[in-house]
């Protein structure tokens, strides 16, 4: 029973006019809809889901640790243990020992990785230039402000373990 009465509620939710949708609905339906444009880019790349994200994390920090990756990205260790693995696989980064720290692995981007990398981020500007086309510079910056917000608020909950 439960299952029919969440697929309703769902069905009823992506019929729902978008200007009577609660601010929850809009949030996920609008990183759903941008967050599509984005995944076509990484399967094309063959990428794994999570992978996108440790890419753009490397990015900016290159050389971090998987634990690093872990608490950056949230997700499980099992999880990234596989996605870096893939990466590594696919040529996309490379494990190497710290020189200070003989047990710890850093985990790097080739050029290859790199290149991937600016690819998705260039669809990932498209994507956000194509969502705010008519949006001023003062909207943009007061939305950008605005899901700042929202985002430290809900980072302030605590979240339940099961990710």
């Amino acid at each position: 029973m439960t299952l029919k009465k969440d697929f309703r509620a769902e069905a009823a939710a992506s019929i729902t006019p978008v200007e009577s949708k609660t601010t929850y609905a809009l949030v996920c339906d609008t990183a759903k809809l941008m967050d599509g444009f984005v995944a076509k880019k990484t399967e094309e790349q063959k990428l794994q889901v999570g992978a996108r994200r440790v890419l753009a994390f490397l990015s900016v920090r290159d050389g971090v640790s998987q634990l690093d990756l872990i608490r950056l990205t949230h997700l499980k260790a099992p999880t990234i243990s596989l996605i870096v693995q893939k990466m590594e696989h696919d040529g996309l980064i490379v494990r190497k020992t710290d020189d200070l720290d003989m047990r710890l692995t850093r985990v790097y981007l080739t050029e290859h990785g790199k290149s991937v990398n600016r690819e998705i981020h260039e669809t990932v500007c498209n994507v956000e230039e194509t969502a705010m086309q008519d949006f001023t510079d003062a909207e943009k910056e007061q939305l950008h402000s605005l899901l700042v917000r929202l985002y430290r608020n809900m980072e302030s909950i605590e979240q339940p373990e099961d990710r």
